[in-house]
């Protein structure tokens, strides 16, 4: 008997396969059917196995969703597959390597350690060491000017950062004072102070303040140590400009302010309208004065170090990633010869030396390497 061309066989086998396949779904009664003999014969030949990949070996799932594990040859069914893991909008939920441990950043520029269990699922600890402000990427308003508010953002150093104008302002400061005749009876004014909430009040009654010589022009003092001009009207009653050049507080009064390492101290306003502040800071707690710089090297590969900024609660944050080099861009905190140190300059202000250049040390290489008197 003449054999079919070999792509009719092929086609035939394909056709098999497909069926084979279609047969370990469900049937018309919902219940699952039995996977074929590998061995069967499909077309009166020899048995069919489907060739490379397609002969129920491990790996094997025919794009369906089943399991990947060997395909059953005693009749059983073949199990489904679970399906992919839920997204998880949060911390990544499964691992790779049972028993490994990281650390990742979290909080405000802390640190988190996660585990990979048996189970291959990460276990995360408590988030340490956190010596932000802030969360990078949050957003926040802090006041500016007579009572408004500016915007902020945190950064990824875990500090607040302004951003746009300083919007919604009120009409003064607060403690500032100015005279007007309004509200009050013809020939008369009183004072008005700016409250906290940064609005003009009545501060005294009205009091008749008459002028002489309409058209006079006179500069007085007002509000906190400053000045103003007032101007005689064709009422004879004066009137009065802003206040301008006022100092930093009233004369007599007292506050407690912010020292040292987030500490507080009583100060007193001078006569000058200037507050005093040789009191004594105590219950100092932080670790540094806001706005100092330090450099160090934790964190860092070998040879590199980052500068760090203390926050306005007395804590270091990072100010910027690690850089190549022992100076890092900063004053070094105990220069050789006594004197200071430039930035990415050794001792004496001369600049460090690129790779093949000439050294004695590692600090006189930019790289912070110093091999047989080669910069590396």
């Amino acid at each position: 008997m003449t054999s079919a061309p070999s792509n009719v066989v092929w086609f035939q086998r394909l056709a098999a396969l497909l069926i084979g396949v279609g047969d370990l779904g469900c049937g018309g009664d919902g219940k699952p059917r039995a996977a074929p003999d590998a061995g069967a014969s499909i077309d009166g030949g020899p048995g069919f196995d489907g060739g490379p990949g397609f002969d129920g070996g491990p790996g094997f799932d025919g794009g369906l969703g089943f399991d990947g594990g060997p395909a059953p040859r005693d009749g059983s069914t073949i199990p489904e597959d679970g399906g992919p893991t839920p997204f998880d909008a949060g911390l990544t939920a499964s691992c790779d390597t049972p028993g490994a441990v990281e650390r990742l950043p979290c909080g405000r520029c802390g640190e988190v350690e996660r585990f990979c269990t048996a189970e291959r699922t990460w276990t995360y600890g408590a988030c340490t060491g956190e010596t932000g402000v802030c969360a990078p990427g949050e957003t926040s308003a802090l006041a500016c000017g007579n009572c408004g508010a500016q915007p902020v953002r945190c950064t990824t150093a875990c500090v607040w950062e302004s951003f746009g104008a300083c919007a919604g302002e009120g009409d003064c400061a607060p403690g500032a004072r100015t005279r007007t005749s309004a509200g009050c009876a013809a020939g008369a004014t009183r004072e008005l102070l700016c409250s906290d909430a940064c609005m003009f009040a009545p501060a005294s009654d009205c009091v008749s303040d008459g002028c002489p010589r309409p058209g006079a022009l006179e500069r007085t003092t007002c509000g906190m140590c400053g000045g103003q001009d007032r101007f005689c009207n064709a009422s004879g009653v004066w009137e009065y400009g802003a206040c301008e050049g006022e100092g930093e507080c009233a004369p007599g009064t007292t506050r407690t302010a912010s020292c040292g390492r987030c500490g507080t101290r009583v100060e007193r306003c001078v006569a000058s309208c200037s507050w005093d502040t040789s009191g004594t800071c105590t219950g100092e707690t932080g670790a540094c004065v806001p706005g100092e710089l330090r450099t160090v090297t934790t964190g860092c590969p070998l040879g590199q170090s980052r500068t760090q900024r203390c926050s306005d609660t007395c804590g270091f944050v990072d100010d910027g990633p690690c850089r190549g080099g022992t100076d890092a861009g900063m004053p070094d905190a105990g220069p050789r010869d006594g004197g200071a140190r430039d930035a990415g300059s050794r001792d004496g202000g001369a600049m460090c030396q690129p790779s093949s250049g000439a050294c004695t040390i590692n600090t006189d290489c930019c790289s912070g390497f110093c091999f047989i008197s080669l910069c590396l």
